[in-house]
């Protein structure tokens, strides 16, 4: 989507009856520390009102629906707005019961301003699909490793393909996808990142893609106290010389002091069959241990204290969906990612 002016969503706006105007301002501001893209002026019979725009296209999952929930609570109650491509009927109702304005390209629309403004509608057909810009499970570990190692960027194909866990015409097919999609760029210095986008695709990415693809099993353990569980299982993993990274609420209280939960997800750097006996492990379909292979070797070469880099914890977390887990994504962005958006 053309982020100047916006021009089908406002039209949009335009077109609904109480709304008197519309002005876009602080296009070209990028402000990684407030998170919006924009500011959208609307006038009305009632007064003025700005909202903070969050931008997102493509598909929307509920990852996604979790990251934009943490990106607009941060303006405050109904100060933003999402202008997306598209919202499905179930992600209207989900927004428009956390009080989030949205407005997409076929004109559906939430929007609540004082006093006592309210338009909801949905319903309405998504716009035609353009070109596909997929990337994949292999180009999301490609860029999972540069996010996590940016020396990667500048390095040859055969390192970053190492670090990735992919082979190297894989490495350098996701390089050129990447770059086709604007996400990688290469300057007089080398290769970089454009961090405007960076977050909204991993986020989206993780949860649709990569993870489903290294998922190995969920488990409800005999051991009531998942904290005590995990000390066990680290002292195995050890023993057994197999590398591992906590990630989800685990990490979280690692990285930040903040969030345990009542779930344990952590990377294996390869299947463990004997854990299942040694931690007394009953394989269950909504268990609270979830075990997922390392998405490339950089995911342990990078853990400190058995805990995976703040950007996987992030995906996983918002991944996981909750506003517990959605708090400690916040906590963690702001902490670790800044400079993403």
């Amino acid at each position: 989507m053309s982020r100047e002016p916006w021009s089908t969503h406002l039209e949009i706006l335009r077109r609904l009856p109480p709304i008197r105007g519309v002005a876009v301002s602080e296009t070209d501001a990028y402000r990684p520390d407030r998170g919006g893209d924009g500011v959208l002026e609307i006038q009305t019979a009632g007064g003025s009102h700005r909202l903070l725009i969050e931008e997102k296209g493509g598909v929307i999952n509920n990852a996604m629906k979790e990251r934009i929930l943490s990106v607009l609570h941060r303006a405050g109650p109904g100060a933003g707005i999402l202008f997306a491509r598209y919202v499905t009927p179930r992600l209207a109702s989900d927004l428009a019961e956390q009080h989030v304005n949205f407005v997409d390209e076929a004109g559906n629309c939430h929007l609540e301003l004082p006093p006592g403004i309210l338009i909801h509608i949905v319903g309405r057909a998504p716009p035609t699909r353009g070109p596909s810009t997929a990337i994949g499970v292999n180009g999301y570990r490609v860029l999972l490793a540069l996010l996590v190692a940016p020396r990667l960027l500048n390095a040859s194909v055969r390192d970053l393909a190492l670090e990735a866990g992919v082979g190297k015409s894989t490495a350098a097919e996701a390089l050129k996808v990447l770059a086709a999609i604007g996400l990688l760029h290469k300057t007089r210095k080398g290769r970089v990142l454009d961090n405007r986008q960076l977050l909204d695709r991993w986020v989206a990415g993780y949860a649709d893609q990569l993870r489903p693809s290294i998922l190995l099993a969920r488990y409800h353990p005999a051991e009531k106290d998942l904290a005590v569980l995990e000390a066990k299982g680290e002292k195995a993993l050890e023993r057994l010389g197999v590398r591992w990274a906590f990630t989800g609420g685990v990490a979280a209280q690692r990285l930040t002091g903040h969030f345990r939960g009542n779930a344990t997800v952590i990377h294996l750097e390869r299947v463990v069959p004997q854990l299942e006996a040694e931690l007394r492990l009953a394989p269950s379909p909504n268990g609270s241990v979830t075990v997922l292979l390392g998405p490339g070797p950089v995911v342990f070469e990078a853990a400190a204290l058995g805990t995976a880099p703040p950007v996987l914890v992030y995906a996983e977390l918002l991944a996981s969906g909750g506003e517990r887990e959605r708090e400690a994504a916040e906590m963690i962005r702001a902490r670790y990612l800044q400079g993403l958006s």
